[in-house]
């Protein structure tokens, strides 16, 4: 191809771009032609690329406020003009953003969309189903749109420089959220993203299969810890119920919701339950974990799972905190039955929900440990 033959390309797909953002119902198309003229590194496309980028974000900022069902209709849009999909867990993801966004992927694959699903770190926590399509730290395709689900912070993302242009989607459930998407889909008074997934497939009338009804019940049951927490509604209720009624089998859910078969696990609790701590107006507990503590009993950090939900549950203390260290840093667990956690949360970089928040920490644990319990006096 010679030099006039690409210029009359690049003119003819800026043209076509030009007038793609001019009709709002082709603005991703727009995009997508964009992103395929890059390749030949024009700046003239990319003059007009940014201008879109600005187009877009534009349009966006006038959406914030629609209302659920428009912003619905604008995601499925988005969806059924990409061919590739990327969606984002947060690091070490539990059952409600790998429910949410495993459910989305399984439906994505079955309109024909290829997807991925990715997170950042080492690890997940154990699930009843695998994920084929489940990667860290990489990606194998430079995707047409961005999913993230269950994240309110970037830093938590599996998010290279190549992403940051693309269209973002983002579900989430947590207090706080700072992420820029094109549809944001961000309500802090439920209790899952999964319920939220569930809402969207709903709104978008896709079928829902036994295995995605699962996916996303497991999620549910998880986040809510069987619909103990106090965020419990009777749509949560009704949403699982039809979960179920799609094929969710929870009694097997439940079942592999037990978390632990060593002995050694309960070993190490007892230790715990006989170090706990209370401030001087029994209105907060706490518990320290070393290292140390699960090395000696050759035990690893998932043998905390479930421990400070235990406590929840069996004390009527307000704020119950587990503090413990997970590879080079020190970490805390906040739970409460009427505190703002995540005020305090905050006031050490974490965060999360107002009954259920957590920190990471560079302090030394025992350290940590003192500066937070310091503010429950």
């Amino acid at each position: 191809m010679n030099n006039c033959t690409i210029d009359l390309w690049q003119c003819q797909k800026r043209n076509s771009a030009i007038l793609a953002i001019r009709r709002e119902d082709s603005l991703f198309t727009s995009y997508l032609q964009l992103r395929h003229a890059f390749s030949l590194g024009s700046r003239i496309i990319n003059q007009y690329a940014d201008l879109y980028i600005l187009t877009i974000q534009l349009k966006a900022c006038m959406n914030h406020h629609e209302s659920f069902t428009m912003r619905a209709s604008t995601a499925w849009h988005l969806i059924t003009s990409a061919k590739t999909i990327t969606l984002l867990a947060h690091h070490k993801p539990d059952p409600d953003a790998l429910g949410a966004c495993s459910a989305l992927s399984l439906l994505l694959e079955s309109l024909g969309k290829h997807t991925e699903i990715i997170y950042p770190g080492i690890g997940t926590d154990s699930l009843p189903y695998t994920i084929t399509n489940l990667r860290e730290n990489t990606h194998t395709f430079i995707p047409d749109l961005l999913i993230s689900c269950d994240t309110p912070v970037v830093s938590r993302l599996y998010f290279p420089d190549v992403f940051k242009d693309i269209p973002l989607i983002v579900i989430d459930h947590h207090q706080g959220n700072t992420l820029k998407g094109l549809v944001q889909f961000v309500d802090t008074s439920i209790t899952s993203s999964c319920e939220l997934v569930y809402s969207l497939i709903t709104a978008w009338q896709c079928p829902l299969s036994p295995e995605i009804a699962n996916r996303l019940l497991f999620g549910i049951l998880c986040d809510t810890l069987n619909f103990r927490v106090s965020g419990t509604t009777a749509t949560t209720l009704r949403h699982a119920a039809d979960l179920i009624d799609h094929g969710a089998n929870i009694h097997q859910l439940s079942q592999n919701m037990i978390l632990h078969t060593n002995p050694e696990v309960l070993k190490l609790w007892g230790t715990l339950l006989s170090t706990v701590c209370y401030n001087t107006k029994k209105t907060a507990l706490w518990v320290i974990c070393s290292n140390q503590q699960l090395t000696e009993r050759n035990l690893t950090q998932d043998a905390l799972n479930g421990f400070i939900a235990m406590l929840s549950q069996t004390m009527t203390t307000d704020i119950i905190i587990l503090f413990y260290e997970s590879n080079e840093t020190s970490k805390a667990s906040l739970r409460s039955k009427k505190t703002d956690v995540n005020a305090i949360a905050k006031q050490f970089g974490g965060g999360g929900h107002i009954h259920a928040s957590g920190v990471t920490s560079t302090l030394p644990l025992a350290e940590l440990a003192e500066k937070v319990t310091a503010l429950l006096s």
